[in-house]
């Protein structure tokens, strides 16, 4: 399995963050089209200012196809949804151990 995770700086509007990026948001919702998209976790820092964001998909080929197949989509859901954190890292990708 394959896993990006990507670290969000929020300082307010984290109602609307949480929509967006939760389960029933806009970039779930998008990336749930690809059978190979396995899920994503998102998770609060204790502080309340950063997010972790993880997307899990069978593997990076998977991934990397969907994202050249789509970009359209990806592009204007990301343009959608930058004003709603003030920083976005991409921590890396991973490959998950069983």
């Amino acid at each position: 399995m394959y896993c990006k995770a990507w670290k969000y700086s929020v300082s307010s509007n984290h109602s609307l963050f949480e929509e967006a990026y939760g389960r029933n948001g806009e970039w779930f919702k998008f990336f749930e089209s690809c059978d190979e998209f396995l899920g994503q976790e998102i998770m609060r820092s204790a502080e309340g200012t950063f997010y972790l964001v993880l997307e899990k998909w069978i593997s990076i080929e998977d991934y990397e196809h969907f994202l050249s197949s789509n970009r359209d989509a990806f592009e204007a859901i990301s343009s959608n949804t930058e004003s709603l954190y003030e920083e976005k890292l991409n921590l890396g990708s991973y490959t998950v151990l069983q």
